[in-house]
């Protein structure tokens, strides 16, 4: 071997170490950044989680002195067209619980590589319980 060709093997070598050791501590302050310290998201799970017990409030608040049966789905071309118990109406938090839960699991799972789509899971879930309580809302004030 010529004496350049050893002077770009060793080159090329060191090049290779410190690009292993930079991307080693790239991870490793990659690793350090939770997901519970993304301050974005934690606050989007607070008032998700903020407007769900709100849904159950007003259901319960609503529903403590009434009637058994009421309005659960309304129609502008035709009105009241389904009337049930009143119970039935705790199925729109839970499944607003559902949604936050699993969208914030899989926020989770995806935050390290894209964390994008962890923002927008975290910002479907406020949209969601938002949606709810309108819901919510418009079907105790028929």
């Amino acid at each position: 071997m010529s004496k350049y060709n050893v002077l770009i093997k060793n080159i090329l070598t060191r090049g290779i170490v410190l690009a292993k050791g930079f991307y080693s501590e790239y991870k490793l302050k990659k690793a350090k950044t939770g997901f519970f310290k993304n301050k974005l998201i934690v606050w989007l799970g607070i008032f998700a989680l903020l407007f769900n017990i709100l849904i159950w409030i007003f259901i319960i608040w609503r529903l403590s002195a009434g009637e058994e049966l009421i309005p659960l789905h309304y129609n502008i071309y035709f009105g009241v067209d389904l009337i049930g118990q009143k119970n039935w109406l705790f199925e729109l938090p839970l499944i607003g619980l559902f949604i936050l839960a699993i969208n914030f699991l899989l926020a989770r799972v995806v935050y390290n590589e894209e964390k994008i789509v962890s923002y927008i899971l975290s910002i479907a879930s406020l949209i969601a319980q938002l949606v709810l309580l309108v819901a919510v809302s418009l079907v105790l004030n028929v």
